[in-house]
């Protein structure tokens, strides 16, 4: 058994498969770019001394990225999380890809680069994020999520929770700072419906800028509510009458978002309350869009070029998972 050509033909394909996703392009300190696919170990913006987080880089722009936690602790995995054995990361160990724990940070906050994983699985992952049951997925997953109380794995995922607030508090608050755009086609009949199974959604239009064009498809959509509807929308209600903006920017109509149902009422209702910032965030939801939700997209507003980055309404909490 001293020469490889003496090992099982399996095995040799495993430490071939095992050598190439371990190779030292996958590793580096501090990198000054991020790959999507790339593992990485980061920390806090403003502590460096800090304990690393793993993540796993989804995609990536000009200085920031964005990542999903991961962990070695498999058992806290639910139906939504992936476990991925170590021949797909590169690592020596399996870990759990908590697909719902995602988002934006500065490309400083890397400490290193510990591994990658491939395309296929990232896109698997990606589906995983956006959907409890995604057709395609043939990852590892883990057990179900019981109610709370019964399911002991809930302390620990709050706690996971605050970690990646904390690795994501920064880039929150620096870019932040204009409050998001509210994707006008939320305000319709179909997107409302969806809203109002889901959790979590209320903070998040609380801090969101209200346009005009948004306003309009609301006050449409509002009498074809239920009365139970109403009622749960009437802080949506509420707020268009505080927060609605009539300012109008110069807005390529060009601006390449594909997939969106209605991109013409979207780039209205963003040039009506975007300020001249280098970053903007829209908050959408996946009825608004006839594919995937884009991460990000550019944009020239008032002769400023803008990233505008987009962000789902109504991520399920959760409790809404159990």
């Amino acid at each position: 058994m001293n020469s490889p050509s003496a090992l099982p033909a399996w095995l040799l394909d495993t430490l071939s498969q095992r050598r190439s996703q371990a190779d030292a392009q996958y590793r580096e300190e501090e990198p000054i770019e991020v790959l999507p696919g790339d593992v990485l170990v980061v920390g806090p913006f403003d502590d460096y001394s800090a304990g690393g987080s793993l993540l796993i880089a989804v995609d990536s722009e000009n200085g920031w990225f964005k990542g999903m936690l991961a962990n070695a602790q498999t058992e806290l995995a639910t139906e939504v999380d992936a476990i991925l054995p170590p021949a797909s990361t590169g690592l020596g160990y399996e870990i759990t890809a908590h697909t719902r724990f995602h988002g934006p940070l500065w490309t400083v906050q890397v400490r290193r680069r510990v591994g990658a994983i491939e395309m296929s699985t990232l896109e698997q992952l990606e589906k995983l994020a956006w959907r409890d049951e995604p057709s395609g997925v043939t990852l590892r997953r883990g057990q179900p999520l019981q109610p709370e109380g019964l399911d002991p794995r809930f302390p620990v995922l709050r706690a996971l929770s605050l970690e990646f607030d904390l690795l994501t508090d920064n880039f929150r608050r620096r870019c932040h700072d204009l409050m998001p755009v509210l994707d006008p086609l939320v305000g319709e009949l179909d997107t409302l419906n969806e809203l109002l199974c889901e959790s979590g959604w209320e903070d998040q239009i609380k801090a969101a800028s209200i346009s005009a064009e948004f306003n309009n498809r609301f006050l449409d959509t509002y009498p074809q509510l239920s009365p139970d509807q109403q009622r749960a929308v009437q802080l949506i209600a509420e707020h268009t009458q505080r927060g609605r903006s009539s300012r109008q920017s110069v807005l390529k109509e060009d601006l390449d978002i594909p997939g969106h149902k209605d991109k013409g009422a979207l780039v209205v209702g963003i040039g009506q309350v975007q300020g001249i910032l280098p970053f903007l965030e829209v908050l959408t939801h996946p009825e608004c869009w006839e594919r995937k939700i884009p991460a990000s997209a550019y944009a020239d507003i008032d002769s400023e070029r803008v990233l505008i980055g987009f962000t789902s309404l109504g991520d399920k909490s959760m409790q809404k998972m159990a």
